[in-house]
């Protein structure tokens, strides 16, 4: 199971915390790009990333980031990191001003372009205030700008990145990554799919401590080709009456004001469906897999696993 050239590589690793098998004979490299750990909560993501960065010592079989040995070499592998994780703090008593400060003469980046990051995640407003008293929110997208302050980090690591944002800022996040994906690799553990289907170039599954599959998203673009779709027009209930004479549809209902359809010919499909809904006088606006291929990676691949 192997990602391209290594960033990262582990080779039958295992973590017991007391009783807990947390990680069970972990094979994995982690190449260049866009790299998305996905699994449920308590699939092992988290404990993956701490001892990828140093922070936890594998009870058995070998871990190297950059060729190094994070749990011995740990200060030297995380000065090529950028980090965001589970339980990473923020000097509480300094103001935001005074952090990115901090971040600027640590990094000998200009304040000008860490300020440029600032607005990106709105914590402008917030810079005169102390650490302690950010929410949640806030802390998470000043911990966004720490990960991402070092221009020379190699690998960016962030774990559970849109845990306690709100949808916009969630958006944000995935867009910046996007904007950066050319020039920084990232590795992001997460269990919020939708988002990261537009950043990864490559998925690693972990379920119960082991990995289930490693693979380009691109494969399963291929291999798991939508046979879900929901399609909206400006007259559904009559579309939906015409649906019987189209022999490319397999089965259709309504479902939350949309008509839903299973194909396996979604083009012939929609060609046909376009077709029939001008000559009737309808109007198609929609028509889109049901759901996105990750979440459909999961509900095969992880769901099916624990049932």
């Amino acid at each position: 199971m192997t990602s391209g050239v290594g960033l990262v590589r582990t080779e039958k690793l295992n973590k017991y915390f007391g009783r807990v098998h947390a990680l069970r004979d972990v094979t994995i490299t982690i190449g260049g790009g866009i790299t998305g750990v996905i699994g449920p909560n308590g699939a092992g993501k988290t404990t993956l990333m701490n001892i990828v960065v140093g922070l936890v010592r594998p009870s058995s079989g070998e871990v190297e980031v950059f060729g190094m040995d994070p749990w011995s070499e740990g200060s030297m592998v995380r000065d090529r990191l950028g980090l965001l994780l589970e339980d990473m703090e923020l000097p509480r008593r300094f103001t935001g001003r005074r952090f990115i400060k901090f971040l600027s003469d640590l990094y000998g980046v200009s304040m000008d372009s860490l300020m440029d990051m600032v607005r990106y995640f709105e914590m402008e407003y917030a810079l005169d205030r102390e650490i302690s008293t950010y929410s949640a929110g806030m802390l998470k997208r000043m911990g966004l700008i720490n990960a991402f302050a070092n221009p020379e980090a190699e690998l960016v690591m962030l774990d559970e990145p849109s845990a306690n944002l709100d949808i916009g800022s969630r958006l944000k996040v995935m867009d910046y990554i996007k904007q950066i994906r050319r020039e920084r690799n990232v590795v992001i553990a997460s269990h919020i799919l939708p988002e990261l289907e537009e950043v990864c170039d490559w998925v690693i599954l972990i379920n119960r401590g082991r990995v289930v599959e490693s693979k380009r998203l691109a494969h399963y673009y291929e291999a798991m080709k939508p046979y879900r779709y929901v399609v909206t027009s400006n007259n559904n209930e009559a579309l939906y009456r015409l649906l019987e004479g189209i022999d490319t549809i397999d089965n259709y209902w309504v479902e939350g004001g949309r008509i839903g359809l299973e194909t396996k010919e979604p083009n012939k499909t929609l060609r046909i469906l376009v077709e029939t809904a001008e000559q009737n006088g309808i109007e198609i606006y929609e028509f889109k897999p049901a759901e996105d291929i990750l979440t459909r990676i999961f509900r095969e691949k992880i769901y099916s696993e624990q049932a």
